[in-house]
């Protein structure tokens, strides 16, 4: 895998990250998830879908995945790739609560936020939270935002703008103490 990875990451001019997960997922489609490859090739789905597919499905057992694979794959040509990551989330929280709920705890261990510098003064804010954590925030955003709409009803700013204009007040009060 690793030097696989490598060489394709040469050849495309990636990162090795980048290359690694290519070469991940064509492992997968080829050998775990081969009703996805088949329609892949067939044009059934395009490549968005077949990642999510594998994204999905990942360090799931091979019986899992292949029953939620023959699942979603009846109806993937027809739904968008959010529509079916959706799907494959519900199919797995269906037929493996115990897991999913485990998997959950898990993944809550790597939680994280980061900020990266961008060009012209700006930043990157990134955060890795529990789903719930995130809909708190983006509740909580979003009704700031609708507010200074509500009290300026005829500025120029864009609802993007007025959400991020409503996230820096969370944090300077918390600092100043």
């Amino acid at each position: 895998l690793r030097v696989a990875s490598t060489e394709v990451a040469a050849r495309l001019a990636l990162t090795p990250r980048e290359g690694e997960g290519l070469v991940a997922r064509a492992r997968v489609w080829c050998e775990d998830l081969t009703a996805t490859w088949v329609a892949l090739q067939a044009g059934r789905i395009d490549v968005r879908k077949a990642e999510v597919i594998v994204d999905g499905l990942r360090g799931h057992t091979p019986d899992l995945a292949r029953t939620v694979e023959a699942e979603v794959l009846e109806r993937a040509e027809t739904m968008t790739a959010a529509q079916l990551r959706r799907a494959i989330i519900r199919a797995l929280h269906r037929l493996d609560p115990d897991t999913m709920a485990q998997r959950a705890e898990n993944a809550a261990e790597n939680r994280f936020v980061r900020t990266s510098p961008a060009k012209d003064g700006m930043a990157w804010l990134e955060a890795y939270l529990p789903a719930a954590d995130a809909a708190a925030i983006e509740t909580a955003i979003q009704a700031a935002a609708a507010a200074m709409k509500r009290t300026d009803p005829d500025g120029r700013r864009t609802d993007a703008q007025r959400r991020a204009d409503a996230l820096a007040p969370l944090g300077w009060p918390a600092l100043a103490a």
